[in-house]
């Protein structure tokens, strides 16, 4: 399990940009792993408004973007980082193969099937999460959700995880045709 630093800053869902922003709060916790760098939630809430803010004023709009345009959009546009893959989720054993890699795990998912306790019900449609961990004995993915105050090193069972992934369109509410099974691997 990797150290990550914190997410979901301040819990201001009134804020669209932190509402919509699981996509900039993960790049953030994964460009700070990849930097090693202490991350506040101060800093982490200007980044996630920073990187709203770019994605709004170079493609119009900051709102739920696909995995494809988080790699592209946030990591290689706004990050300048390049050390970022996506790479089908053909079974479990393929995000657990990355993290024995060393490498950190974004995936799109469908919040709704999480069960995630915290989230305001029903949960998210279109949500995106860190995998950092994997517990072989309880048969838990580690996560960092930023989709709620209480996601950091957060532990949804395998199954749960696996059947979430799917990714989603870029844009406002836009109708979920891609369904496949995507990760972002994000390598220091």
């Amino acid at each position: 399990m990797f150290s990550l630093p914190p997410q979901a800053p301040f819990g201001n869902w009134n804020d669209t940009r932190q509402a919509a922003g699981c996509e900039e709060a993960s790049a953030v916790m994964a460009m700070n792993w990849v930097y090693n760098s202490n991350l506040t939630k101060n800093n982490a809430l200007i980044q996630i408004i920073a990187i709203s803010n770019f994605e709004h004023n170079n493609y119009g709009s900051f709102y739920d973007t696909s995995a494809e345009d988080t790699v592209k959009r946030i990591f290689k546009a706004y990050f300048s980082y390049t050390n970022v893959k996506i790479k089908p989720v053909l079974d479990q054993k393929s995000i657990i193969y990355e993290l024995n890699k060393n490498r950190i795990i974004i995936v799109p998912v469908n919040g709704q099937k999480l069960n995630n306790p915290y989230f305001t019900p029903p949960g998210p449609k279109r949500h995106m999460l860190l995998i950092i961990g994997w517990n072989k004995i309880s048969q838990y993915f580690i996560t960092n959700d930023p989709g709620t105050k209480r996601g950091r090193n957060f532990k949804y069972k395998k199954d749960i995880l696996y059947d979430a992934i799917r990714n989603y369109e870029t844009g406002n509410n836009i109708p979920i045709k891609d369904t496949k099974k995507v990760m972002i691997v994000v390598k220091r």
